[in-house]
């Protein structure tokens, strides 16, 4: 029974990552993130705008990363819920 548990849990999350709603917001979200890099490298000219730069190339690496998380959890957590299984039953009982 835990199988078709995990095997279902993975399935939908397969399911999340791989909808067509995911794809709009994945799209969206690296298209900002584009938008503030090229607004960052705009800024190049003038060593005041370091500040400024600075923060855009961030938040476009920050957008990236965000992704990278979101696709990564359902793997983590399935891996995470295996790991618990396995610590219980090496513990012995007193």
């Amino acid at each position: 029974m835990c199988i078709v548990v995990d095997v279902e849990y993975k399935f939908h999350m397969y399911e999340l990552i791989n909808s067509n709603e995911w794809r709009t917001i994945k799209e969206l979200l690296l298209s900002y993130a584009n938008n503030l890099i090229v607004k960052g490298i705009q800024l190049t000219a003038e060593e005041s705008n370091d500040r400024k730069r600075a923060l855009l190339l961030s938040s476009a690496k920050y957008f990236e990363d965000f992704i990278t998380q979101i696709e990564g959890q359902g793997e983590k957590e399935v891996y995470d819920k295996n790991e618990q299984g396995q610590s219980r039953q090496v513990v012995p009982e007193f």
